[in-house]
């Protein structure tokens, strides 16, 4: 029996991946491939395989840090150990997929290692999948998450943060030293997919034959230009206490219009940053290749960034808030419901 492990990265369709696996469980099985329920919980990805392994004596990061909270950490990993070994003993298939892209995110070496070895005792074969997104397209998502879940951060310092240390280079080294001396890496491009798809392109790299799949809905839909810059002028002004109902406001009727991109200028410190990197990547992982991953001087070429009014994005998180501050949280949760609704009405 194998086991594919995707590790992310975060950024490049892990959610798109991960709701379809997770839907598409009963399909799946029949075919003799398990997306197991170990280590999911409510979850889609299984988030306690990190949670249960990384040793008790380092602390986790992220979502992980929450598993387990009401029984302790040890007896958390000794429940999912029991889960994961009795699907794996009731199933009769070929394919194990586990899908994670806090693996990536959080990568170091003791919690790769006792990965790799309780994998290593229960399967024949262990390949990585890993997707890599062009580095000033992922910084440009990261930045509209960052915004959305209440960073306050400009383009300028975000980036700087973001790239102080190596961006792929160190975590892809240490998949490779304790996971898998050969991970697949695939570049997050969707011209470049196979038949156009995350799906397909997945279980090309994985070396996987799917079943006929339904694909989700997917909802994770980036802001405008516009909704960045109000969203970030109403995480400064309430800070840590932003009501989530405005994030949800903000997202509902500011997604459409110019989307965000980073200018060049901001492109131009991203490629400095990485073009070494780069380099270095290319040769331990594609012979020099760059053809099988992307050519970063692509991120070099001038893009339109559409012009917006410099004062529209102060007007509109003013009558937000004033908006806000006179109704009640029931009237502005209903406000929103009832926008949903005239849409359904009106496709």
């Amino acid at each position: 029996m194998r086991v594919i492990l995707h590790i992310g990265s975060n950024k490049t369709g892990t959610t798109a991946l991960q709701k379809t696996f997770s839907k598409n469980y009963d399909a799946l099985y029949g075919a003799g491939i398990l997306y197991p329920v170990a280590g999911r919980g409510s979850s889609i990805r299984q988030i306690g395989l990190r949670a249960a392994l990384t040793p008790p004596d380092i602390a986790l990061s992220g979502y992980a840090s929450r598993v387990g909270a009401g029984i302790g950490r040890e007896e958390y990993a000794k429940t999912f150990i029991e889960e994961f070994d009795r699907e794996l003993s009731e199933f009769s298939g070929d394919t194990v997929i586990l899908s994670d892209e806090s693996l990536f995110i959080y990568a170091a070496s003791q919690p790769f290692h006792a990965i790799s070895q309780f994998l290593r005792e229960r399967f024949s074969k262990l390949t990585v999948v890993c997707y890599l997104r062009r580095p000033d397209e992922y910084l440009q998502s990261e930045y509209s998450q960052h915004i959305k879940v209440g960073g306050r951060q400009t383009v300028r310092k975000r980036i700087t943060q973001m790239t102080s240390d190596a961006l792929y280079e160190e975590k892809l080294y240490l998949a490779r030293d304790h996971l898998d001396d050969r991970p697949v890496i695939r570049c997050y491009d969707k011209a470049r997919f196979k038949n156009g798809n995350i799906i397909d392109d997945f279980a090309d790299a994985a070396g996987i034959v799917f079943p006929d799949l339904e694909t989700p809905g997917m909802k994770n839909r980036s802001l405008s230009n516009d909704g960045i810059r109000i969203l970030r002028t109403l995480n400064r002004q309430y800070g840590r206490d932003r009501p989530e109902i405005l994030r949800r406001l903000t997202e509902k009727f500011l997604c459409d219009g110019p989307r965000f991109h980073l200018k060049l200028g901001a492109r131009k410190r991203i490629f400095e940053s990485v073009k070494d990197e780069h380099q270095r990547i290319l040769d331990a992982f594609f012979e020099g290749d760059e053809s099988s991953l992307y050519r970063i001087e692509d991120m070099l070429e001038p893009r339109q960034v559409a012009a917006t009014d410099p004062n529209l994005h102060k007007r509109v998180t003013n009558l937000i808030i004033a908006l806000h501050d006179q109704m009640s949280e029931e009237s502005f949760r209903g406000m929103l419901m009832k926008e949903d609704l005239s849409k359904s009405d009106h496709p």
